[in-house]
């Protein structure tokens, strides 16, 4: 069900001692179970589902979650999931039980694959240039689109879904569950404990954040947090040189 303007009395720490709210926008229900990835192509929300034997990626209006297209993805688990401007990118397991990172057209064309660099990836994000992995062995690093990790930082929690917002990181943990928000050199901005269930998946349009409840309801976020001056979801640039 639609939820319009749910205001989250939980609040934001942030860096500093202040509080800052946030609000959910909407809601709608994911077009499969276990919701695990969520990203923008500039026009439609993408989701990635991965149901015992049924791992779909799911092109949905934003407004209301209506599925506009689909594709299914044939590996043995599909986790996080992004957008470069110009293809979709999607971390699954294959079925020898190796990570691996995935370029895709929307109609699941593959373009390009390989191992991904860091141990068990389960988010995946773009910032421009580079993509952005998270490890659920508590780690956060950048890559190149032909697989060489660049660096990495380690976390004090078991990152699932990862975005980035133009300036700054964003990565979830389900278990607990919490949002963190956090520069590119790993250091923690704000963090926020997730009212609705099992956060898993994050995303950024330009103006929101999406998030995926893996687990509770199993819904589809959109997120207000205050946000920056505006920016294009799709072709951030490099801003991270800022940040270190």
């Amino acid at each position: 069900m639609l939820r319009q303007c749910l205001f989250l009395a939980a609040a934001i720490f942030v860096a500093g001692g202040a509080l800052a709210d946030i609000s959910i926008v909407s809601s709608w229900p994911s077009p499969a179970q276990t919701p695990y990835g969520v990203t923008y192509d500039g026009s439609y929300i993408w989701v990635s589902c991965d149901e015992a034997g049924k791992e779909f990626m799911f092109k949905c209006a934003p407004a209301s979650g209506s599925v506009v297209s689909s594709f299914k993805v044939n590996t043995t688990g599909l986790f996080g999931c992004a957008y470069d401007g110009s293809y979709l990118w999607y971390d699954a397991l294959d079925e020898r039980l190796e990570y691996y990172l995935y370029r895709a057209t929307e109609t699941g064309s593959i373009l390009a694959s390989w191992i991904s660099p860091l141990p068990r990836t389960v988010g995946v994000a773009w910032d421009g240039t580079y993509l952005w992995l998270s490890s659920y062995f508590g780690v956060l690093g950048w890559a190149t689109t032909t697989g060489s990790l660049l660096g990495s930082f380690d976390t004090s929690w078991r990152p699932t879904g990862v975005a980035f917002d133009g300036y700054y990181l964003w990565t979830a943990e389900y278990n607990q569950p919490t949002l963190y928000r956090l520069t590119t050199a790993g250091s923690v901005v704000a963090s926020h404990l997730f009212p609705q269930g099992e956060p898993w998946g994050l995303g950024f349009d330009g103006e929101y954040l999406w998030v995926t409840n893996k687990g509770g309801d199993g819904e589809v976020y959109k997120v207000d947090f205050g946000g920056y001056p505006a920016v294009e979801a799709a072709s951030f640039g490099r801003v991270k040189a800022l940040f270190r």
